[in-house]
């Protein structure tokens, strides 16, 4: 499985997502200074929560791989999304 691990800003949160929305295959960038992520392919814009909010792609989300951590400064946390 592809899978993108997407870091806040805080550089303390972080999320892995399966790249694989339908058919396709994303490739992301973050633009400078935003907390975003831009599909190369379909310039599609997505929240750091999976949900595409502009572009071919809006209201797809990702589907989350079946383990996610955050870590913050109070220690880590593990969950297991909902299918």
């Amino acid at each position: 499985m592809p899978i993108l691990l997407a870091i806040e800003k805080d550089s303390a949160s972080f999320h892995v997502y399966d790249r694989r929305v339908g058919d396709s295959l994303l490739s992301f960038r973050i633009p400078a200074d935003q907390d975003l992520l831009v599909d190369e392919n379909t310039n599609s814009s997505w929240t750091m929560d999976g949900l595409c909010f502009d572009g071919v792609l809006k209201e797809k989300d990702w589907r989350r791989s079946s383990l996610i951590m955050n870590f913050g400064i109070h220690g880590a946390t593990f969950t297991k999304p909902e299918r």
